[in-house]
């Protein structure tokens, strides 16, 4: 996560880590995936980073969804879970 991404994170950090022990999810690996911010959302997406960049960004495509989450106007947050989230960021 780069530095300007993190400091965007960095005030839903403890929210999203205790959101991921309540509902199985490894919070690590939900770290280590690619993290995207729109203005009242923000979203964690897989990236395999087992490719070796040959074919440029088709190495990378697609990157599904592996966690979305809205910010709520009182500041709360809610989480959707995709069909790829168990796959990609379980604890187990």
């Amino acid at each position: 996560m780069s530095t300007v991404a993190f400091k965007y994170f960095s005030k839903y950090q403890e929210t999203v880590k205790h959101y991921c022990l309540e509902n199985g999810l490894d919070y690590y690996k939900l770290l280590d995936c690619s993290f995207g911010k729109g203005k009242n959302s923000f979203s964690f997406a897989h990236s395999d980073g087992h490719t070796d960049g040959s074919l440029g960004l088709l190495d990378d495509t697609p990157m599904p969804c592996v966690l979305w989450v809205n910010i709520n106007p009182d500041g709360s947050l809610t989480f959707t879970q995709t069909e790829y989230t168990k796959q990609f960021v379980s604890s187990n």
